[in-house]
């Protein structure tokens, strides 16, 4: 994205042979980048139309993920306004999953891109999400991964050398 925007700013800058059709397929490309990003942090199972109550939800959930007490179902329920047993059920009827499984999924996408692309020691992370501490975060990942977040990031870098 980064070069994709760079190469947008010099394309309008230098007005250069070309420089509308690039500017229309580069801000294409960028949308396109962006509307699949976006379509990854959704849960899976969530319904063609959601409602707006839904949608306000998920994004509360996405813009919170580094604070977990603010991700409990006490804290949702009272902050969305209903009891804890129908805001556990209309997630799930909405989305198609656990609210807890849904958090614990967008969370565990937000580290793997963090360790993919990004020089991020585990302590960052363990801040950055709200972990008690190392060992925690590790047991996390490890129990969804199957390994733990050293070897994840050591075994994604040594499969990019080779492709």
């Amino acid at each position: 994205m980064e070069s994709l925007v760079k190469g947008l700013m010099t394309c309008i800058g230098n007005k250069t042979l070309f420089y509308k059709d690039l500017e229309k397929h580069l801000t294409n490309a960028i949308i396109v980048i962006a509307a699949r990003n976006i379509s990854l942090i959704k849960p899976q199972g969530i319904l063609h139309s959601p409602d707006k109550k839904i949608l306000e939800i998920i994004s509360y959930i996405q813009h919170h993920i580094q604070r977990p007490s603010e991700l409990k179902i006490s804290a949702l329920s009272l902050r969305f306004g209903c009891s804890e047993s129908y805001f556990s059920n209309y997630f799930k009827r909405n989305c198609g999953e656990a609210l807890q499984e849904y958090i614990s999924a967008y969370r565990l996408r937000l580290i793997e891109h963090r360790l993919k692309y990004s020089d991020v020691r585990v302590q960052e992370l363990v801040s950055e999400f709200g972990f008690i501490d190392e060992s925690h975060i590790n047991k996390f990942f490890k129990k969804h991964k199957g390994m733990s977040l050293t070897r994840y990031k050591s075994e994604y870098l040594a499969a990019s050398c080779e492709g």
